[in-house]
């Protein structure tokens, strides 16, 4: 679209596809991942690729449906690969108690996922969180 005045005049994009883009970008570095996907992607993923990504992010859609984003991280050097998926578990039950509201139980499996992989950004950044709370 064009937004501005006689005086100025600008081209942007404006759409919801770009908005999310963006999000996930920001997503991208908040959590040190290379490839953030929503889960309409991750369900179209074939199952050998499904095995390295693990859920990094609740997100609201504005229809207020809540989705997770994963992480994949397939690519990622082997010893932080294999970190990953001993910790994937608990960052799914992490999640799950989170949409269920159950912030105890989503405090536990952070602090079990973190006692695999104590460097994690995504685990770090949930229990210092719950940790407040």
């Amino acid at each position: 679209g064009t937004v501005g005045n006689i005086e100025r005049m600008d081209s942007i994009i404006i759409s919801n596809a770009y908005k999310n883009t963006e999000n996930m970008q920001d997503i991208c570095k908040k959590y040190n991942s290379s490839i953030i996907v929503s889960s309409s992607v991750f369900s179209n993923l074939k199952p050998d690729i499904q095995l390295f990504a693990r859920p990094v992010q609740l997100v609201k859609t504005k229809d207020r449906d809540t989705h997770l984003l994963y992480e994949l991280y397939g690519n990622d050097e082997e010893d932080v690969r294999l970190l990953k998926t001993r910790s994937q578990v608990y960052l799914m039950d992490a999640f799950r108690a989170i949409a269920e509201n159950n912030i105890k139980i989503a405090y536990k499996a952070f602090e079990k996922s973190l006692s695999v992989f104590p460097r994690d950004p995504v685990a770090t950044q949930y229990f210092a969180l719950f940790k407040k709370k």
